[in-house]
C-alpha cells in the first residue's frame, strides 16, 4: 500500500512537470492556456483524491490487522469496523455469511468507493482546444488572404502553420494527463481490490469463529441435559428404595 502512494505521488509530481513543460515548449495561444489551466485543474483534483484513497486503504489495513489480533474487536466507524458490525449482526439473527444474500448486503452495505475516472475529460478538454483553435485559425486566415497581396498571404500561411504547434499542444496535453490518470486509477483499485479482498477472507473467518462458539454452547447444553437426567435417574431410583422400605416397615408394625 505504501509503494502504491508512493507511486501516485510521484507519477503526479512527474505528470505536473510534464505538463508545464509542454505547456510551454508548444506556446499555446490565450484559448488554450485557458484548456491547458482546466486539463491542470482536473488533473492536480483526479490526483489528490487518488492519493487519499490509497491512505485511506493503508489506514484501513491497518485496522484490519489489529481487528485480527484483538480477536474481533475493534472500535470505530471505519470500514472495518462497520463490516465486523454488520457481520455479527447477521449472525445473531442466525444467517450465513457465506451465503448469497449476506454477500450482497456485506458488499453493498461496506466498502470504499472509487470515483469515476477524469481521463475522458482532459482527453475532451485538449480536442475542445484542438478544433477551437483550428477553427479560430482557418477563419483569420481567411479573411486575411481575402484582403492582402501575394506575400501577405504567405506570410498568413507561414503564421497559420506555426500556430499549429500550439494548437495540436493541448490534445497531447490532454492524452498525457490521461495516460498519468489512467496509471494512478489502476493502482488505487488494485490497492483497493487487495483490501477488500482481505477484509472478505476475515469476515469468512468470523462465520468459523461463530459456529466454534455455537458447537460449544451445544456440547455445554448437551452435558447439563446429561447432568440433569443422571440425576433424575438417581433421585428415582432413591425415591423407589425409600418406598419400598417403607412399605416394609409399614407390613412389620401391621403384623406386630
Amino acid at each position: 500500500m505504501k509503494n502504491a502512494f508512493q507511486m501516485i505521488l510521484a507519477l503526479t509530481v512527474v505528470g505536473l512537470i510534464a505538463l508545464m513543460a509542454a505547456a510551454f515548449y508548444f506556446g499555446a495561444p490565450l484559448f488554450g492556456w485557458v484548456i491547458m489551466v482546466a486539463i491542470f485543474a482536473v488533473f492536480i483534483g483526479e490526483q489528490l483524491v487518488a492519493l487519499k484513497t490509497v491512505k485511506q486503504v493503508a489506514a484501513e489495513n491497518e485496522v484490519l490487522e489489529t481487528c485480527k489480533n484483538r480477536g474481533g474487536y475493534v472500535s470505530g466507524d471505519g470500514v472495518v469496523a462497520k463490516r465486523v458490525a454488520l457481520a455479527k449482526s447477521l449472525l445473531a439473527k442466525k444467517i450465513r455469511l457465506d451465503s448469497s444474500m449476506a454477500y450482497e448486503v456485506l458488499s453493498n452495505s461496506v466498502g470504499i468507493a472509487v470515483p469515476r475516472s477524469a481521463s475522458g475529460s482532459v482527453i475532451l478538454l485538449g480536442l475542445m482546444g484542438t478544433f477551437f483553435g483550428l477553427m479560430y485559425s482557418v477563419a483569420t486566415a481567411g479573411g486575411a488572404i481575402d484582403n492582402s497581396t501575394t506575400q501577405g498571404t504567405l506570410d498568413t500561411i507561414q503564421l497559420l502553420f506555426q500556430n499549429m504547434k500550439g494548437i495540436f499542444g493541448t490534445s497531447l496535453c490532454g492524452l498525457f494527463a490521461a495516460l498519468i490518470l489512467n496509471a494512478s486509477r489502476n493502482m488505487m483499485i488494485a490497492s483497493r481490490d487487495e483490501f477488500v479482498a482481505r477484509l472478505d477472507a476475515y469476515t469468512l473467518d468470523l462465520q468459523g469463529d461463530s459456529e466454534t462458539e455455537e458447537s460449544e454452547e451445544v456440547r455445554a447444553k448437551n452435558e447439563l441435559e446429561r447432568l440433569f437426567d443422571s440425576v433424575e435417574k438417581n433421585l428415582s431410583t432413591v425415591a423407589s428404595s425409600v418406598k419400598e422400605g417403607l412399605s416394609g416397615v409399614v407390613a412389620m408394625v401391621g403384623e406386630e
